[in-house]
């Protein structure tokens, strides 16, 4: 059982990405919480089209999601916002992927919510080529989807992450946006620590989430709350659609491979893939558009069937 893996601290974001958001303080990570050395750099793909926002004025959502006009938009965009929250001393940032035409949306849209590493924020899936990967899938036939990426430093002011999700985060989107407010419109998933958080919030309410994805994900601490300790006792996951996918050279793949086998000995559907790869950007840049092709299988299996 793995607890983690001792990995160096994120380098400092170069400027193109801290146009997108402007850095914020950021608590000290401990060791075992934080992402693997990033050798690769942003690019410009990556963030372009992606101003700052404030959190707009919700409109009404009819009960079903509407049909879109056609749209002539070429792309979506991914924009920076805040939501107030409870559980920070201060409203969190976002990063939000809006797709072509969302201002069209006639009704609330399916959405996904990455977590981020441990040693990241809100600007590491933009990195990760969320944009780029989610307007191929819509262009290629995919409904609009939504993806939510919030920030939030993990182990700061004595924070549940769990209760922020929950309690902040849903709410402040499912206000300002059109998403959806049910869990068969809903997905979460995360790498690293945010896996660990994405998991743990699946099993504790898998009546809120229709898919949950972990990416090279810690699995415990030691702890009976953990997704390890978790996945052998938690109700409700047979309704999730489950997925795990880690490196073959990350210190956590024995841990994510575990997890896998003790969902399937329990007799529930798990997809476990290890692919070449370490702790590290460039193996979950080169998977992203695999990471949304599942949830979208989750969230719209008419539509977009899995590949």
């Amino acid at each position: 059982m793995l607890s983690g893996c001792a990995l160096l601290a994120d380098p400092p974001l170069p400027p193109i990405v801290t146009a997108l958001v402007a850095p914020t303080a950021r608590a000290t990570v401990p060791p075992a919480h934080s992402d693997a050395a990033l050798n690769a750099t942003p690019t410009a793909a990556a963030v372009s089209a992606a101003p700052s926002a404030t959190l707009p004025v919700a409109t009404p959502l009819s009960a079903a999601t509407d049909t879109l006009p056609a749209c002539a938009e070429p792309a979506g965009q991914i924009i920076s916002t805040t939501v107030p929250s409870t559980t920070y001393p201060r409203p969190v940032r976002v990063s939000i992927y809006l797709p072509p035409c969302y201002s069209q949306a006639g009704g609330p849209l399916p959405v996904i919510y990455l977590l981020h590493g441990g040693s990241s924020d809100e600007t590491q899936w933009p990195d990760l080529n969320v944009q780029r990967e989610a307007d191929a899938l819509i262009e290629s036939g995919a409904e609009p989807f939504v993806v939510v990426m919030p920030g939030g430093v993990y182990g700061a002011y004595d924070v549940d992450y769990e209760e922020f999700v929950l309690d902040d985060l849903l709410p402040g989107i499912e206000h300002g946006f059109k998403v959806s407010q049910q869990a068969a419109g809903r997905a979460i998933g995360g790498l690293s620590l945010g896996g660990y958080w994405a998991l743990k919030l699946a099993f504790d309410h898998p009546d809120q989430f229709a898919a949950v994805e972990g990416n090279s994900p810690v699995v415990s601490h030691g702890a009976p709350e953990d997704p390890l300790a978790r996945a052998r006792t938690a109700g409700g996951l047979s309704q999730l659609r489950i997925r795990l996918d880690v490196g073959d050279l990350d210190s956590l793949r024995d841990g994510t491979a575990l997890l896998a086998q003790i969902l399937e000995a329990r007799g529930l559907a798990v997809t476990l893939v290890i692919g070449p790869g370490s702790h590290a950007r460039s193996y979950w840049r080169s998977h992203t558009g695999e990471y949304l092709r599942f949830y979208l299988a989750a969230l719209q299996p008419a539509q977009f069937p899995q590949q």
